[in-house]
């Protein structure tokens, strides 16, 4: 088993140096679990696999997020090529977002998300204040 690096010593105890973070590159799993651990991202994505909604349909579904905020979001994944925006002939005042084809394949993933949550008693896991992935 290894052991942390030695930093420095405090009051005869050694210190182990703090886990440096790792680029995206080298962690693809902990890229995307950052762009879904986004507040309201999962969410969005759980409601467009239903169906494509506008901005507003999309606001009424998720009680409690802002226009700013899930317009971030709704642009966050666009980025990453989850959600296709579709303008209306109008000049796209009324754009229809849906998922895109990598957001389809993610929708598996979130189907056994909540098979596998469904398995669980009903009792909330306690708040996880840090997850540190090990790829």
């Amino acid at each position: 088993m290894e052991t942390a690096p030695v930093v420095e010593e405090i009051h005869g105890a050694r210190a182990p140096t703090p886990p440096q973070p790792r680029l995206p590159a080298e962690c693809p799993v902990e890229h995307w679990l950052a762009l879904l651990g986004h507040r309201w991202s999962a969410l969005i994505l759980w409601h467009l696999a239903a169906a494509p909604l506008r901005h507003g349909e999309l606001a009424r579904r998720l009680p409690g997020v802002s226009a700013k905020v899930l317009g971030e979001r709704l642009a966050e994944l666009a980025a990453a090529r989850l959600v296709q925006r579709h303008d209306d002939q109008a000049g796209g005042a009324h754009a229809l977002y849906g998922l895109s084809e990598a957001g389809q394949r993610l929708k598996r993933v979130l189907d056994q998300l909540e098979a596998w949550s469904a398995s669980l008693d009903s009792t909330p896991p306690p708040r996880l204040d840090r997850l540190l992935l090990e790829c």
